[in-house]
């Protein structure tokens, strides 16, 4: 009977501490800004929308504002996008 008590509880541990361990492997995304997205995110965005592949991706400042500079290529066209860095939104393809 203590044996089986025993089993139990070193599971809900268990259980627990991979829970924690999730949790904390979100948190760096869990502590960005709310609207602020990173350059992963940024080249997902421009995929979501032209699809392709990235073949190049880098944070830029243009006129006092970040924005992401995805470089796409589909079906051999390339395209560029840029993302703002503090919304995700599109702002040219």
């Amino acid at each position: 009977m203590l044996v089986k008590r025993f089993a139990l509880c070193w599971r809900k541990i268990t259980i627990t501490c991979m829970a924690l361990i999730g949790l904390s492997l979100s948190i760096p995304a869990l502590t960005q800004d709310a609207g602020e997205i990173d350059l992963k995110r940024a080249a997902e965005i421009a995929l979501e929308a032209y699809g392709g592949q990235v073949l190049k991706a880098e944070e830029v400042e243009e006129d006092g504002q970040q924005l992401f500079h995805i470089r796409l290529v589909n079906e051999g066209r390339v395209r560029d996008v840029k993302i703002e860095a503090d919304s995700g939104r599109v702002v040219a393809p």
